[in-house]
């Protein structure tokens, strides 16, 4: 729960709603009568950037994982067939591929 210093009103859902409030953006808040047009817009600025930003990292994750998975495939490539492969050997591959995975986005 966050209180607005402009108008006073109680926000229910945290920060990323009283930005949406402050910003003026329609759909879950009502937007502050009393907040600056500059303010507004840099709020508006701002959260526009940072869904681009995870955007980006989404897309960058999935292309990260695609390779790892070719490189596991790669990895297990002697086995003559799909169903040789043992589960806990691909488990083992997919946990090691997701923290190196999170290693690189970070």
């Amino acid at each position: 729960m966050v209180k607005c210093n402009y108008c006073g009103k109680i926000v229910h859902g945290g920060i990323a709603r009283m930005k949406q409030l402050l910003a003026h953006v329609s759909g879950q808040v009502e937007a502050c009568l009393k907040v600056s047009k500059e303010m507004s817009t840099l709020l508006r600025k701002h959260l526009s950037e940072g869904s681009k930003e995870r955007a980006f990292i989404k897309v960058k994750k999935e292309h990260l994982m695609k390779i790892l998975i070719e490189e596991a495939f790669h990895e297990i490539g002697d086995a003559e067939s799909e169903d040789e492969i043992k589960v806990s050997e691909l488990e083992e591959i997919e946990r090691r591929q997701l923290k190196q995975t999170m290693r690189v986005v970070k």
